[in-house]
């Protein structure tokens, strides 16, 4: 997922292998953050990753999604992201979200529109124009 372009065209670039495994090991091993894999019921195939971890601001927490492109179309983000507002409002205190998209991430911005999000800010970071979305769970 990490050195799949499709996946990384919006986030910076692939990265390489040995970064990838430090970045998966410092989220094992992170107690700041929720991080969940997503797989299929059926058979266990590992679909993708959703994070909620601290933004930017350092105000907000943060929902971030990663999805193998083979599972993209088929609503599995939705689904599995509406499932962990679930979890989200059962077992944090939680009651907001952001979620940070470049504005040329047409795809991710509907499936955050979609989700409940609303935009509500827009910054220039790492060099792209950044859409900013909120909900209230």
């Amino acid at each position: 997922m990490f050195t799949d372009e499709s996946v990384r065209r919006y986030l910076g670039g692939t990265i390489d292998e040995r970064t990838a495994i430090e970045k998966l090991n410092s989220w094992i091993n992170n107690n700041n953050g929720i991080y969940l894999t997503v797989s299929l019921l059926e058979n266990g195939d590992f679909v993708g990753i959703i994070s909620v971890t601290d933004h930017h601001d350092s105000e907000h927490k943060e929902l971030s999604y990663q999805f193998l492109p083979e599972f993209w179309g088929r609503g599995l983000a939705f689904e599995s992201i509406s499932k962990t507002f679930d979890f989200l409002k059962t077992n944090t205190d939680l009651t907001t979200l952001i979620a940070e998209t470049q504005s040329k991430n047409q795809a991710s911005c509907k499936l955050l529109e979609k989700l409940g999000f609303s935009l509500a800010d827009n910054v220039m970071r790492f060099g792209e124009d950044q859409y900013i979305y909120k909900k209230v769970l």
